[in-house]
């Protein structure tokens, strides 16, 4: 049996199971924008303490701003989330990764902030994201997220003091849209730009996103495409159809 096929048939038992305990555990479902998963509310003294919201999914290729972040290997992925009444959340999440320039083999980043709606389908938020990476603690780095959302539509500005194991500040900006089209179908595009400061000695550029997907057995079906406008990162940049199965809880 090749990794593939054996991380598949991990993640659809992890999937089945978690399914059954999502059953057990939760009766409705919420759309908030600060988490998109279904959840179930946690009760304290007959008042909400928020959502608890987790995820697990099976990726053919982990890609981040256009750069594939297991050397185009598949990764098994999963998250938790917690969200307030109030619009503030916190939560983790996991993948394993792979890079020719180091050797770690697990990214976990841990994150939090606070959405606000200003108006009618709009809402604003801020944060802070920090990541890091199991055996390879020199590229820990951490970024300052400020978003805004209008209905399906969402813009993005990510601040970082420093990227990874290079001495210098970075920029991305990027604007995205999903939304159910037909047949219970998910289209989505998104575009994101890098700014990068002088002493990092990389090029800005920009890159690309086309997604469809659909749930079906519980479990949402994606088929994605990635690509970017100036390839500068020794392959891992290269345009990739990218399959995901993914689950949440």
């Amino acid at each position: 049996m090749t990794l593939v096929s054996r991380l598949l048939v991990l993640s659809l038992i992890a999937t089945y199971s978690l399914t059954g305990f999502a059953a057990a555990d939760s009766d409705s479902d919420d759309d908030s924008d600060s988490v998109q998963a279904s959840s179930y509310a946690k009760e304290f003294g007959g008042k909400s303490i928020g959502n608890i919201q987790g995820n697990v999914g099976l990726t053919s290729d982990y890609v981040f701003r256009g750069q594939s972040q297991t050397d185009h290997q598949p990764a098994i992925q999963g998250g938790l989330d917690w969200v307030s009444p109030q619009g503030i959340y916190l939560g983790a999440w996991g993948s394993n990764v792979h890079f020719a320039e180091g050797p770690a083999a697990l990214e976990l980043d841990v994150y939090g902030g606070f959405d606000y709606p200003i108006a009618k389908d709009w809402l604003v938020g801020t944060g802070v994201v920090y990541y890091s990476y199991f055996r390879g603690a020199e590229g820990n780095n951490w970024a300052i997220p400020l978003k805004v959302s209008w209905k399906q539509v969402k813009a993005e500005l990510d601040f970082s003091p420093k990227l990874g194991v290079l001495d210098g500040q970075s920029w991305y900006v990027s604007l995205g849209w999903a939304d159910k089209v037909i047949y219970d179908i998910t289209f989505g595009a998104a575009v994101g730009y890098s700014f990068f400061a002088d002493t990092i000695g990389y090029a800005n550029y920009a890159d690309f996103r086309l997604a469809v997907s659909r749930e079906f057995l519980t479990v949402n079906w994606e088929l994605a495409t990635t690509f970017v406008n100036h390839r500068q990162f020794n392959d891992v940049d290269a345009t990739r159809v990218i399959f995901t199965a993914s689950k949440t809880f």
